[in-house]
C-alpha cells in the first residue's frame, strides 16, 4: 500500500517522552504511514529508545541518526527521508490523539486537493490539565490567512495538528540557520501559497513546559529579527502579502522587548521597545508593552 502519511519526529534529549510519541503513532488505525525518528545528536539514551521501537516494527519505524543540527535541519532531514504523500511534523514530547490519522485520511482523500489541513489541539500543562485550543479560522485569501496567523492570532498552526502535502516543501523548507522560530516561515509559506482547509477536531496533544525566561530570552536572541526577512521574502510571498510585514516587526520587536523585561535584561527591553517606537509611534498605547520600557528605563 502506498504511504500516505510521514510522521517524522525530531527528536532531542527526549528519551523519557520518545515512546509516548511513537506509541501514539502506532496505535492509529490503517497500514498506510511510518514513522520516521530523527535522532538530532542526542546526549541521553533517545537513540537505543528509537531503534528499541524500530527493532519491534521495522516495516513502520525508520531510525536517523546525525550530528546536532537543531529542529529545522532535523526536519528537513525528515522531509528527505519521507516516502509519505503528506507530512505531519510531530514533537517527540507531543502526541498524536486517538483517530487523528483518521481525520485526516477521511477529509484528504474525499478533498485531494488539499495542501495543508490544520486542525485543533489539546493542550497539556504540566499539572496535567487539558484545554482544547482550537484553529480557529481560516480566510479565504492568502493575505488574510497570514494576517489571521502571524497577527491577529485568528487561525493557529501547532506542529502535530498540521499534515503538509510534500508539494509544500518542493521550493522551499524550514531555515537551518535559525534555531528558533523556524515553523513561522514555513507556515507562512503554506498558508500564502497552497490550497488550504480546516478541521475543528483535536488531532493531538501539545505538551507544555516551564522553560526557564533567561534560556526563552538567549533563544530569542540568537534569532531575532532576522526572521521578519525570512517569513516576508519577496522570493516566496506576493505584493499583498508583503505589505504585512511591518505590522509583523512591530509585533516581534514588542515580543522581544517582553521576553527581555520578563528576564531582566532591561536594555534590551528598551532596545527592542525603541525599535518599534521607529516604526510607528501608536505602539505607545498598548500600555503592556509601553509599562515594561518605562520600568525598564527606571532601572540601573
Amino acid at each position: 500500500m502506498p504511504t500516505l502519511f510521514s510522521i517524522i519526529i525530531p527528536c532531542f534529549n527526549y528519551a523519557k517522552v520518545l515512546p509516548r510519541a511513537i506509541e501514539s503513532v502506532l496505535l492509529q488505525s490503517g497500514s498506510d504511514y511510518e514513522v520516521l525518528v530523527i535522532n538530532d545528536g542526542s546526549t541521553d539514551n533517545s537513540l537505543s529508545v528509537a531503534h528499541e521501537f524500530a527493532e519491534r516494527s521495522p516495516s513502520l519505524i525508520n531510525v536517523i541518526d546525525q550530528d546536532n543540527a537543531g529542529p529545522a535541519a532535523t526536519r528537513n532531514r525528515g522531509v528527505e527521508g519521507s516516502l509519505g504523500k503528506y507530512l505531519i511534523f510531530l514533537d517527540a514530547d507531543d502526541e498524536l490523539l486517538p483517530g487523528a490519522l483518521a481525520i485526516f485520511r477521511e477529509r484528504l482523500q474525499k478533498r485531494p486537493e488539499i495542501h495543508v489541513l490544520v486542525a485543533g489541539h489539546n493542550s497539556i500543562t504540566e499539572s496535567g490539565g487539558s484545554k482544547y485550543i482550537s484553529p480557529g479560522m481560516m480566510p479565504n485569501t492568502p493575505k488574510d490567512r497570514v494576517e489571521a496567523y502571524l497577527l491577529s492570532k485568528r487561525l493557529v498552526l501547532s506542529n502535530g495538528s498540521v499534515a503538509f502535502a510534500r508539494d509544500v516543501f518542493s521550493q522551499y523548507r524550514y531555515p537551518e540557520q535559525y534555531r528558533s522560530s523556524e515553523d513561522l516561515s514555513v507556515f507562512v509559506h503554506a498558508l500564502a501559497n497552497y490550497n488550504c482547509s480546516l478541521l475543528d477536531d483535536a488531532v493531538a496533544a501539545v505538551h507544555k513546559h516551564g522553560d526557564s525566561l533567561r534560556h526563552d530570552l538567549l533563544i530569542s536572541n540568537s534569532v531575532g529579527l532576522a526572521i521578519v526577512d525570512e517569513v516576508f521574502s519577496s522570493e516566496r510571498l506576493q505584493e499583498d502579502v508583503l505589505g504585512l510585514k511591518s505590522r509583523f516587526y512591530i509585533q516581534r520587536c514588542l515580543s522581544l522587548s517582553r521576553t527581555a523585561y520578563l528576564s531582566k535584561d532591561y536594555v534590551s527591553c528598551k532596545r527592542y521597545f525603541h525599535l518599534a517606537y521607529k516604526v510607528s509611534w501608536k505602539v505607545v498605547f498598548d500600555f503592556s508593552y509601553f509599562r515594561k520600557f518605562i520600568l525598564s528605563s527606571l532601572k540601573r
